[in-house]
């Protein structure tokens, strides 16, 4: 839950993260496709479920806390009822190249001094880079995948949409999301 409504006596609680990171996959078919997930924290779990309700074809999943990505593993296999696996972080040259890579950790973020470093062999030209971090723009992840090819998507496009969502749920009015993208692209 990251958005609460007083309704009455009642709080309700809401997941915004997973409408905003849907609505970074507008337009691509993930169903044939294989996706690798880079954290199992908040973010990472709203792009997991994500990522299966959309029909994913298979999910790797690595954490730099390894029981805690087998936690989220289990709540998916449940939940949709299929296999989904964990792939140790120093291991990833073995999956080949991925159709998805998500980062869904504040690795390469601005002040957390620390890029993310991905072997190349997982970028391809058919990959879709997806960083969540939003400050830089560009980070050094989507830099390498730029270089090897692939589509880049930053954290600018889900952090409007889970952010235009909240709003509304609040509010019940629409943003104009194209005004806050902007303004977020200027402040940036």
């Amino acid at each position: 839950v990251n958005t609460i409504k007083v309704t009455g006596e009642k709080l309700i609680g809401y997941n915004t993260d997973v409408y905003g990171f849907e609505k970074c996959l507008e337009g691509l078919d993930i169903s044939n496709s294989s996706a690798l997930l880079i954290g199992a924290g908040g973010a990472g779990k709203a792009v997991a479920y994500s990522l299966c309700r959309l029909n994913i074809k298979h999910l790797y999943i690595t954490n730099r806390t390894e029981e805690r990505a087998k936690e989220l593993i289990r709540f998916l296999e449940d939940l949709f009822n299929r296999e989904v696996t964990f792939v140790p972080f120093d291991k990833l040259d073995s999956l080949g190249a991925m159709d998805i890579i998500v980062n869904a950790t504040p690795l390469g973020m601005e002040g957390v001094g620390e890029d993310l470093r991905v072997p190349a062999s997982i970028i391809a030209k058919k990959t879709t880079a997806i960083d969540l971090v939003y400050n830089p723009p560009k980070t050094e992840f989507l830099k390498i995948a730029e270089a090897q090819g692939a589509r880049t998507l930053n954290g600018i496009k889900m952090l409007v949409y889970q952010g235009s969502a909240s709003f509304k749920i609040w509010t019940g009015i629409d943003p104009p999301v194209d005004i806050m993208e902007e303004a977020i692209k200027e402040y940036l």
